[in-house]
């Protein structure tokens, strides 16, 4: 999840939250240069991030893309500070069996496993209580109660915001498209972002068949989207053939390149 210069909104319903210093700085004042294309991947050797977890039948989309998102920083954060690296899978069953948390501005909407959640509630999670690795906590395509220990009975394990870096994260909420450059900024500086886009029919054709690396574009022809709305990670960007795209590691097997795909942070 990421935080705008514009819209001061919470992820879920357009709730204000406050902007940190940082971010203002880095979009009003400080704007860097923003590279051309960008892979977190080969920025950072991230072999790890090549794992792409298939979420099955469990809306678990939430879950999987702040996890994801989470690793992913850590792994940044440990690189550039000189600090013991970190560079794991996290647990997307961890916050599935045991983030029950709810928005501060509704106590009755909350994370509900495979039934849907917020990414945003995610990081708020792990930040105060760590997250473990999924070779402590697999992946299981459903939720379950919250484990002790770790499935093969050993303690488990919490990686820590002091170990990763977790405390400097800052939410840039959705609720409105945000421009190429805003998102290209946000993934070269801070690294992959957690995002919501609304899904059209062909892409779930498309998934049925695509292989990892593939370009998805919505068919044209498609004026209206299914009112549903899932969550990746974006990994990178570039232009291909005077076309934009996203590098996205999409929940239901690869990565995939979207090519001018609306997406809100």
């Amino acid at each position: 999840m990421i935080e705008t210069a514009e819209n001061h909104y919470s992820f879920a319903k357009g709730v204000p939250y406050p902007l940190s210093k940082e971010t203002r700085r880095l979009f009003q004042t400080d704007r860097p240069e923003i590279p051309k294309q960008y892979d977190f991947r080969e920025k950072y050797n991230a072999t790890i991030s090549n794992i792409v977890q298939n979420q099955g039948q469990c809306g678990s989309c939430w879950a999987i893309s702040a996890a994801d998102c989470a690793a992913a920083y850590a792994l940044k954060w440990t690189t550039e500070t000189n600090n013991t690296i970190v560079n794991e899978h996290f647990s997307a069953q961890y916050l599935l069996d045991c983030d029950h948390s709810c928005q501060s501005y509704d106590a009755k909407d909350c994370q509900n496993g495979c039934r849907g959640g917020y990414s945003n509630l995610a990081f708020e999670f792990m930040k105060k209580n760590g997250i473990p690795n999924s070779e402590c906590l697999p992946y299981k395509m459903k939720n379950d109660t919250c484990p002790a220990t770790c499935v093969s009975g050993k303690s488990i394990n919490y990686f820590t915001k002091e170990q990763c870096g977790f405390e400097p994260w800052v939410f840039f909420p959705g609720n409105s498209i945000r421009p190429l450059e805003d998102i290209q900024l946000i993934l070269s500086w801070w690294g992959p972002a957690a995002v919501n886009y609304e899904v059209f029919k062909s892409f779930y054709d498309f998934t049925d068949q695509f292989k990892n690396g593939e370009v998805y574009t919505k068919n044209p022809k498609e004026r209206k989207g299914t009112g549903e709305y899932h969550a990746v990670a974006i990994y990178g960007y570039g232009e291909k053939n005077g076309t934009n795209y996203w590098l996205v590691k999409n929940r239901f097997a690869h990565f995939v390149v979207f090519l001018n795909q609306s997406l809100h942070i």
